[in-house]
């Protein structure tokens, strides 16, 4: 449809109208939204160019029943004139047999070409038109301007009215995709073209007998041909579609939810027996898969789907007639487009000669694969055809190689290495405690600081013990006061002549001196009491507790509770490691037979260097490690002298030497093992 645009007159262009009738905008608004909505609905449908234009002009002049509108072409370069395509009551107005008119109407195209967008004009092409404006519509193919459309109107449309702007741009962008569809279905319709190209895809359909590599062919072959973004082949097994090959793809998770939902709407699409297509434009869709199409489209951004069932070819009825029986289902293709709203031309112009060829060839490969021995046969034969020539010399080579390496893995031994991992700590360390409930008041230390036996760490308080100070402290001062007034008492009753009063007075004297005597005593446990609140460093070393201040400070801590940790690092180091269980069997074995046991280190700082060492110790019972599980704690001296970089809890990475084994276990022992555990095989 595309055509050379007009040469540029002679004449200069007028301005795009602006001026509007506020009125009209909105009625103007809303009928154009709905010829465009018709619009979108003819664009799906199959139609020559010409009976388009002319049911466009009729959508868009349906609103008044004596509308008058005309579709105009691009000219040639030997015109210079606009060519009328198609019209609705135009020539009937006498406007083309006026030479006068007519020039002035082709003014009005030329205008119409030369402006950006759409414009509307008040014409002078005579009272034979009962509409005193004009409206040019560009029309584009691939972006070019190759005609107008033009509409004759009662009123001035404005077309920087955001409603009108967005209905007309929208009605530009559908004329466009038509015309664009319309070039795609010229191209298709050239047989010449698509025989080489079917030729060559039944070729490659039917060169193999599996029923797999057959989908698998048909999903990448006819994307192609029919020119989609997706083909998938979906397999009819278990009375369910599963999917079997997807083009561009090598394998796909069948797991997936995109499958999933694919695999159900495929088996609602089976079910009818008939092809299924959703464009998203007056689809009617089946109520028992509009549910899963939603979730697909969702999942997918799918924008076109087309599931074609794959029946198998009619059996010969009687007489060589077709047979009336229903047909097998194979399977089913589903054909996606993910940035077309429409499906391309090619898809319903081959769909029909490829879908019969992929139904035999699938048929034809399922048959011939339920022969007896056919797939042994083809292993065989893929064998005799890859062994022939100079390969099976190679072939012999390689399994003479192969069977030499494995007599000498497994006749040859050497010591079997068990490698962990551990850290370099110092062998003295103390954890400090708290005495008493209570809550950590001040911390006197930071992390990594070095203390002297005796210091300070931590103080706490405790609520309970300094209201007990208190109470006693006040008690004591009031039976001390009691005591003076009572003495007093005693002095005044000797100057008397009464014996009684001194009598009772000096017993008193000696209760208050007894209470006294206990609330001292009970004040001086109170204060030893105290004076376990005060944390101190039971040995020198260094603290290795990370951020004290802030894990301690206002917590509350219970008696026992673990504060701080302090480690000496001027003392013996040693390594704490921790060995699998699934390979500590081995080190028991060889520990019970040699106690010294030598070990290999290297610093993950300083993976260079290696330092020999040799086990202490092996832990009595088996751990929990967040990083390996159940594991076995082993612990190794090591000689530090010649470490350039030691510090608390450096990690290094060891290797133990145990009992003298053959090469093949000790490079595949951990499968076999691995098999004995899991699968009880002796």
């Amino acid at each position: 449809m595309a055509r050379p645009p007009l040469p540029t007159p002679p004449a200069e262009s007028s301005p795009i109208a602006t001026a509007s009738s506020a009125p009209s905008a909105a009625p103007v608004g809303l009928a154009l939204h709905a010829a465009v909505e018709q619009v979108r609905r003819l664009i799906t449908k199959d139609c020559a160019p010409l009976e388009f234009f002319d049911k466009l002009l009729a959508l868009l002049t349906a609103d008044h029943p004596a509308a008058i509108g005309a579709i105009w072409m691009a000219g040639t370069k030997q015109q210079n004139a606009m060519g009328l395509l198609t019209h609705l009551r135009f020539l009937e107005t006498g406007v083309m047999n006026d030479r006068r008119t007519s020039v002035s109407c082709q003014h009005l195209l030329i205008d119409g070409w030369q402006a950006e967008g759409p414009l509307t004009r008040r014409h002078t092409l005579g009272v034979t038109i009962p509409f005193p404006f004009t409206a040019l519509i560009p029309i584009r193919d691939s972006g070019k301007k190759i005609g107008l459309i033009q509409l004759f109107t009662d009123e001035e449309i404005d077309f920087e009215e955001p409603e009108i702007v967005s209905a007309v741009t929208e009605l530009i962008d559908l004329v466009e995709r038509f015309l664009r569809r319309a070039g795609q279905a010229e191209k298709v319709s050239d047989h010449g073209a698509f025989f080489p190209e079917f030729e060559a895809f039944v070729r490659r359909l039917h060169s193999s007998l599996d029923p797999a590599e057959t989908m698998l062919t048909a999903a990448h072959e006819l994307r192609p041909l029919v020119h989609c973004d997706r083909v998938t082949f979906l397999d009819y097994r278990r009375r369910k579609p599963v999917l079997a090959a997807a083009s561009g793809q090598k394998t796909v998770n069948s797991r997936s939810r995109q499958v999933q939902l694919l695999q159900s709407l495929a088996l609602g699409v089976v079910r009818t027996g008939r092809r299924f297509q959703f464009t998203g434009e007056g689809d009617e869709l089946p109520g028992d898969i509009s549910r899963t199409l939603a979730e697909y489209i969702e999942a997918s951004s799918a924008q076109v789907i087309l599931i074609e069932p794959v029946f198998a070819t009619s059996p010969a009825g009687k007489n060589g007639k077709p047979s009336t029986a229903p047909r097998k289902i194979l399977g089913a293709i589903a054909f996606e487009y993910f940035t077309e709203s429409l499906p391309h031309p090619a898809l319903a112009a081959r769909l029909a000669p490829c879908l019969e060829q992929v139904s035999l060839a699938l048929e034809n490969a399922r048959r011939h694969r339920r022969l007896t021995m056919v797939p042994g046969f083809q292993t065989a034969g893929f064998l005799a055809e890859f062994l022939r020539g100079s390969r099976l010399m190679w072939v012999v080579l390689a399994v003479a190689s192969l069977a030499w390496t494995m007599w000498f893995l497994a006749t040859s031994e050497i010591p079997l290495p068990i490698e962990c991992r551990g850290h370099l700590m110092p062998v003295v360390r103390r954890d400090v405690y708290a005495a008493l409930d209570g809550e950590v008041a001040e911390v006197l230390v930071r992390e990594s600081q070095a203390v002297q036996a005796g210091d300070v760490l931590v103080r706490m308080q405790s609520t309970p013990i300094e209201d007990s100070i208190r109470e006693r402290s006040s008690q004591l001062e009031e039976k001390l006061k009691r005591v003076d007034a009572t003495r007093a008492e005693l002095r005044t009753a000797l100057a008397g002549q009464s014996r009684e009063q001194p009598a009772r007075l000096q017993a008193q004297m000696a209760v208050l001196s007894q209470e006294i005597k206990t609330l001292r005593e009970q004040l001086v446990v109170d204060e030893a009491e105290r004076e376990k609140l005060v944390v101190k460093a039971p040995i020198a070393g260094t603290v290795t507790t990370s951020d004290p201040v802030k894990t301690l400070m206002g917590r509350p801590v219970q008696r026992g509770e673990t504060l701080l940790t302090v480690m000496d690092e001027t003392g013996p180091w040693h390594v704490e490691m921790s060995v699998p269980e699934k390979r500590a069997g081995h080190l028991l074995t060889w520990a019970a037979e040699h106690p010294e046991i030598a070990v290999e280190y290297r610093a993950v700082a300083r993976p260079e260097q290696t330092h020999p060492g040799r086990i202490e110790r092996i832990g009595d019972r088996s751990v929990v490690t967040p990083e390996l599980g159940t594991a076995v704690p082993v612990y190794g001296t090591m000689e530090t002298e010649t470490l350039p970089l030691r510090r608390i809890g450096m990690e290094v990475n060891a290797r133990l030497e145990c009992a003298p084994r053959s090469r093949l276990f000790v490079y595949f022992g951990e499968f076999q093992e691995y098999l004995q555990r899991n699968w009880w095989i002796e």
